[in-house]
């Protein structure tokens, strides 16, 4: 079964990473991030919990983990549209995988940088 329907076009996608990147205060994590961005890819996704399938947009791939970063519309998780999942399969994350912001998923996919003042991991 199929939740929702991709909201976004590929020039849309481009326009909201471009947003949330403007949105990161600290130039170093931002220009790590700009380095993993790919072109948006439209993907269907399985939803780890049941039987629902979602449509993301990959948006982001890490070079030296098997990890990426997709963008769902509407999101499993009202408010958290943001995931860090997994390149090895088509599986969206447990509910600790999903964030409200672009840069969230990258703090917590594979940055390994300083991170924001009382910034914390859960």
């Amino acid at each position: 079964m199929r939740t929702g329907a991709t909201m976004h076009t590929e020039p849309e996608m481009k326009a909201l990473v471009a947003k949330e990147l403007a949105a990161i205060g600290d130039a170093e994590r931002r220009r790590a991030l700009e380095s993993c961005l790919v072109a948006p890819v439209r993907t269907e996704f399985r939803w780890s919990y049941g039987p629902q399938r979602f449509d993301c947009w990959e948006v982001a791939r890490a070079v030296t983990k098997p990890v990426r970063i997709v963008y769902s519309t509407p999101p499993p998780i009202s408010g958290y549209p943001w995931c860090s999942v997994s390149t090895e399969d088509q599986l969206l994350g447990m509910d600790s995988s999903w964030f409200a912001s672009l840069d969230d998923a990258f703090i917590n996919g594979w940055w390994d940088g300083p991170l924001p003042d009382g910034y914390e991991i859960a």
